[in-house]
């Protein structure tokens, strides 16, 4: 996860999407800091939970609402 977001500083339109189960174990310590890794670097971070997921609604919505902040950003960008 460290070499992903070294990888979306490093490329302008690349994110971190973060697919995480239970959130506990490595996944609690790495998302923090990964976490602050991208936003300290003007990168989007986005973590979403599958621990058995039957609704599939949560996840489009956050997807939907990570590309809606993408493209947002990416409207700033252009606009300075």
């Amino acid at each position: 996860m460290y070499k992903a977001a070294a990888f979306a500083i490093d490329n302008p339109d690349v994110h971190v999407l973060q697919l995480v189960s239970f959130g506990c174990g490595i996944d609690a310590i790495t998302s923090d800091e990964i976490r602050s890794i991208c936003e300290n670097n003007g990168k989007l971070y986005t973590q979403i939970k599958i621990d058995e997921v039957t609704n599939l609604g949560a996840v489009k919505i956050r997807l939907r609402s990570l590309m809606a902040a993408i493209e947002q950003t990416s409207e700033v960008k252009e606009n300075e």
